[in-house]
């Protein structure tokens, strides 16, 4: 992956990559709204980051989300409009370019609401919540406010999340969900439930350890090859820090072996 790259080619593209940050950020500055009205009926739709293994791996028919929005704007009530709101981690990827905002933007009862407006807000104010992923329809159960989900989250289990099953029934499961009457106690039931089938693990240890151990120490030179002793080691070495994993793997195992079939 570091074939062809020189110093200068790197210099360039930081460069290019900083102008674009700046320009794609000026326009939502200056064109994207600070500050939506919450009173009238709205949908909202919080854009998740391209490129990202929620959409890639968990919704691969949902990438492409002007189009995903484009359908919402169409299949929602005529005296709704649809917010948009572009995902504040956005920056990290030097935001969208500024022609995809301005499409997002020309679609008719859509407004773009700026990165930077609470996302909370947005949420707690809107009648119904639409992604394509991410934790945003969680939230919205702590709200209750209904929600509708076109990659498959575990929490549909709620009875105020609706998944997309075919993009022609997304009209009426609008209605539906418009319809619905969520419970916030039952976001309570959800977490008493990972409560009891999951376990905690502290992500941010393991990565710093394994960037340390296997990864040249930065996280970044991460396509090093890694020896069956290495690999050995570094697990032989943390074993307490694999360890609720490990029972958690056990646990379930035994309890799928158990269940009568």
């Amino acid at each position: 992956m570091y074939y062809g790259r020189t110093k200068f080619k790197v210099i360039m593209d930081t460069l290019n990559l900083e102008y674009r940050k700046n320009r794609n950020y000026n326009f939502l500055n200056t064109d994207s709204n600070l500050s939506p009205n919450l009173e009238i009926p709205f949908v909202y739709f919080p854009l998740n980051i391209n490129e990202e293994a929620s959409l890639l791996h968990y919704a691969p028919y949902f990438t492409n989300q002007i189009e995903v929005i484009r359908y919402i704007a169409k299949s929602i009530p005529v005296d709704y409009l649809l917010y948009v709101k572009e995902h504040v981690a956005a920056g990290l990827r030097s935001w969208n370019e500024v022609n995809y905002y301005k499409e997002i933007m020309e679609l008719p009862n859509v407004k773009l609401i700026h990165p930077k407006f609470d996302n909370n807000v947005l949420i707690k104010n809107s009648k119904l919540l639409i992604s394509v992923r991410g934790s945003s329809s969680l939230k919205a159960v702590k709200f209750g406010i209904p929600s509708i989900t076109f990659g498959k989250q575990p929490y549909q289990i709620i009875p105020s999340v609706f998944g997309v099953e075919s993009l022609p029934d997304l009209p009426n499961l609008i209605k539906i969900a418009l319809t619905s009457k969520p419970k916030s106690s039952n976001y309570e039931k959800f977490e008493s439930l990972l409560d009891v089938d999951g376990f905690s693990f502290p992500m941010n240890v393991y990565e710093v350890i394994r960037n340390q151990t296997l990864y040249s120490g930065n996280g970044v030179f991460s396509n090093v090859k890694i020896s069956n002793k290495n690999m050995v080691k570094f697990l032989k070495n943390n074993e307490k820090l694999f360890e609720e994993n490990v029972k958690t793997h056990l646990k379930l195992i035994n309890n799928f072996y158990q269940t009568p079939k």
